[in-house]
């Protein structure tokens, strides 16, 4: 094991996608990042100019004894430039190690913790209006980062390291069904009779509403036809969308009981519905709907007690 003290406060191991980064011109980075590699040595000289900072080296050795060290590239050549690092004993004696970007998502060497004193990522978070960062670590490794980009606490989404795919995951649901959700809402109005441009309007207003309720009150604003388990409103739904899109219907029918689950709520009253559902799905709607208010009528204790209507003529 070859030790050595630090001999620069910070160095760089990466790619030209640096241009592309927070790292880019970051102020921090400015007379405290010393030597800057790139496996490309042609590309040195322009990753040292995106940065605004440090000095080309073109040999791993020259990147002994860096305090800090920072990574950027992508996922696939970063994983191979951690294992030259190794075998070239850069990252021996690091004190803190920086993965940029889509570096965080590089298969680590398992040797890793046992080699620098810490370690974690720091990257944008995706999609937000104002720029907040993803920092991925330790305590100790938020700090470093805050002191880093020099901005409150409040910017930094703070997860355990190695979490990135857990956070694409979490992003994942919030962005690729709520489109197709708008498009379902519009087709059920417009199935309706409503006109395109005031259905997607209606659609995208109420989704805001169910959003805005749903962060502030959170469970509490949970109150419809899933969670009074209202079978009978449900199948309405569910047939006449049958009736007019089936893959509106189905659409329905699997997000119900997928949501159900996920809020941990039982979902076997649903299959009769199901059922039901398949049974029934060449009936036209409002015979359906008939003969369940004759059911309901039937079964309800008052409904001997209606009185007949007198008719008129």
């Amino acid at each position: 094991m070859v030790k050595c003290k630090h001999i620069h406060a910070a160095g760089f191991l990466g790619t030209g996608v640096v241009s592309r980064t927070f790292l880019a011109n970051l102020p921090a980075l400015v007379g405290w990042l010393g030597p800057v590699f790139s496996p490309l040595n042609r590309a040195t000289p322009r990753v040292v100019s995106a940065l605004g900072a440090g000095f080309t080296v073109l040999s791993l050795e020259e990147m002994r004894g860096c305090e800090t060290l920072f990574v950027c590239a992508p996922p696939e050549e970063t994983a191979t430039l951690l294992d030259s690092a190794r075998r070239h004993c850069v990252l021996q004696g690091v004190d803190t190690m920086v993965l940029v970007e889509s570096s965080a998502l590089a298969e680590l060497p398992p040797n890793l913790p046992s080699m620098v004193t810490d370690f974690g990522c720091l990257s944008v978070f995706p999609n937000r209006r104002k720029r907040a960062y993803l920092v991925e670590g330790s305590l100790r490794f938020r700090r470093f980062c805050q002191n880093l980009l020099d901005v409150p606490i409040s910017r930094l989404v703070v997860a355990r390291r190695e979490a990135r795919v857990m956070v694409d995951a979490g992003i994942f649901l919030a962005e690729e069904f709520c489109l197709p959700l708008l498009e379902a809402t519009q087709a059920a109005f417009v199935a309706a009779g409503i006109a395109r441009d005031q259905a997607r309007e209606i659609g995208a207003e109420l989704l805001r509403e169910s959003i805005e309720n749903a962060h502030f009150a959170g469970r509490k604003r949970w109150t419809g036809i899933l969670h009074t388990r209202d079978q009978r409103r449900l199948g309405e739904i569910v047939r006449a969308l049958h009736c007019e899109n089936e893959l509106l219907a189905n659409l329905v029918m699997g997000f119900s009981r997928q949501s159900l689950a996920a809020m941990g709520k039982d979902t076997d009253w649903m299959a009769a519905l199901h059922s039901g559902c398949e049974k029934n799905g060449g009936k036209p709607v409002a015979a359906l709907a008939r003969i369940e208010h004759v059911h309901s009528q039937e079964a309800s204790p008052a409904a001997g007690m209606a009185k007949p209507r007198k008719r008129r003529g």
